[in-house]
């Protein structure tokens, strides 16, 4: 399950799964079902053209990360089953409303980056606090290569993170 979310992550949130690459492999695993979880959403647009089927979709996912929270084993998801780790980890209203602004935006993308980030550093603060800075110099080191370079450098940026790193 943690190896179909760390794929989903790099095809469809490639800035994400590089950064996630900054933190000690136990907390990497949980934070890329946080983002796994973001990738899932943000394809429901790109899945369906109609609106009251995007918006089925979404909903779906808020019941099932509401019945994991609420004790329920997850569904035959591996999104699911990975994020029934963060349960711990991660207080639920923060998910319940990056999932809320996704339906309240549809058909169009919400901006969740702040969002995403701060779930991210409630993980690591709980799980890893010691690899944060790693994190945040990743995160920072990324979006000026973005602004910079646009997104047609990966490997530049590839290159340039495992320097850093």
């Amino acid at each position: 399950m943690f190896s179909y979310c760390a794929d989903l992550v790099k095809r469809h949130r490639r800035d994400d799964f590089l950064q996630s690459l900054f933190v000690p492999a136990e907390a990497r695993e949980t934070m890329l079902a946080l983002y796994a979880l973001n990738a899932e959403l943000s394809q429901v647009r790109d899945k369906t053209g109609e609106e009251l089927i995007g918006q089925v979709r979404l909903a779906w996912w808020q019941e099932a990360v509401s019945a994991i929270y609420d004790g329920h084993p997850p569904r035959e998801q591996p999104v699911l089953q990975a994020l029934a780790q963060v349960t711990g980890h991660v207080p639920q209203e923060p998910l319940m409303a990056l999932i809320d602004s996704y339906r309240e935006y549809f058909p169009e993308l919400p901006d969740v980056e702040a969002a995403m980030d701060e779930l991210a550093l409630v993980l690591l603060r709980a799980i890893s606090p010691q690899s944060e800075p790693g994190w945040q110099k990743a995160k920072s080191m990324i979006a000026k290569h973005r602004k910079r370079y646009g997104d047609g450098r990966n490997g530049w940026l590839n290159l340039k993170l495992l320097i850093a790193g």
